[in-house]
């Protein structure tokens, strides 16, 4: 195989992989939607078909219902699209125009979650709970912030 096939044929493999996720999501979504009783084991069953997490199968679901197929742009990756619903969900705002957006200005995934950050430093503090074993992490821009557990109320320390 000459150069210019082998990477055509890689091309090709790119495309027909970042068309597979939307129709898997636009599967999940189908088959959710004719049984939402069932949702719960329908993506519990998909993930076991797929060798992933529920989360996944979650992702490719809410993904495929939130863009429509004409929104689908077949030279952009899957996860970009998965990066604009995480973002514009923690903004608040609707993710077709944070789409709008990010294409406008040809923007990565990173740039993406970099959208609308304060340019404050974050204190990022990480600790389990003794009292409840639960993982509690804060990110802040406070130095000194008192933390508790939120399950229990245990005082776990101060933000540095």
């Amino acid at each position: 195989m000459v150069l210019e096939e082998s990477f055509q044929a890689f091309v090709d493999a790119v495309s027909i992989q970042r068309r597979s996720f939307w129709v898997m999501g636009d599967i999940i979504a189908e088959t959710v939607n004719g049984l939402p009783a069932e949702k719960k084991s329908l993506l519990s069953n998909f993930a076991e078909l797929a060798h992933c997490t529920t989360t996944r199968i979650t992702q490719y679901l809410h993904v495929s219902e939130t863009f429509p197929p004409e929104k689908r742009l077949p030279d952009k990756p899957h996860s970009l699209y998965l990066k604009v619903m995480q973002r514009a969900k923690s903004l608040g705002i609707d993710p077709l125009e944070l789409l709008e957006l990010t294409l406008q200005n040809d923007w990565s995934e990173r740039d993406v979650m970099q959208y609308m950050r304060e340019d404050d430093p974050k204190i990022s503090f990480r600790k389990t709970c003794p009292a409840c074993n639960s993982m509690v992490a804060v990110i802040t821009s406070k130095a000194g912030a008192n933390v508790k557990c939120p399950i229990c109320g245990e005082a776990l320390g101060v933000t540095e």
